[in-house]
């Protein structure tokens, strides 16, 4: 099959788009980011945070532009800015993954605890017995 674009005939096309080869759409994908790029941080500093229930915009903009990881596991990447449902509060930048999982426990940290306390208690044996030995290990060297 001859690709649309480029017509060669020995091209690896996806299995979603069986006009275009694999070569082709990557170069499409950079070009339509590289003219779409201010348009795109221009989008980004011109946000609309009342939409998210955010009252604190000034906020919210400085965290955005200073904050360059999660507040919970230092993740750099999909961040978020978080904020409290109840009073529109912003706290900090969170990766994507944290955030669905405080939003996932509604916010409240008598949950948070308790899966804390759950993932605790259901370690594996190897890793628990590893934290036995380093316990051992530390009241030998004091």
């Amino acid at each position: 099959m001859n690709c649309r674009k480029c017509n060669k005939t020995d091209c690896e096309f996806y299995a979603s788009n069986k006009y275009v080869c694999k070569d082709c759409v990557k170069q499409q994908s950079a070009i339509w980011k590289k003219e779409n790029l201010l348009r795109k941080n221009a989008t980004r500093l011109e946000y609309d945070w009342s939409k998210r229930g955010i009252v604190d915009v000034d906020k919210a903009n400085f965290i955005r532009n200073t904050i360059k990881s999660c507040a919970i596991c230092d993740s750099t990447s999909n961040l978020q800015v978080d904020h409290c449902h109840e009073t529109g509060t912003v706290r900090s930048m969170l990766c994507g993954r944290c955030n669905r999982a405080l939003g996932g426990f509604g916010d409240n940290p008598e949950l948070l605890m308790k899966a804390a306390t759950y993932v605790q208690n259901y370690k594996p044996a190897r890793i628990q017995n590893e934290d036995r030995d380093n316990r051992h290990a530390f009241k030998k060297a004091a």
